[in-house]
């Protein structure tokens, strides 16, 4: 089972590289 935490990393991590590819 994940934690809050884990999850809310998950998200960030997934927001991050839709920025980074969206730049490219």
């Amino acid at each position: 089972m994940t934690t809050n935490r884990e999850l809310e990393w998950i998200l960030i991590s997934f927001l991050l590289l839709s920025v980074q590819v969206a730049r490219a």
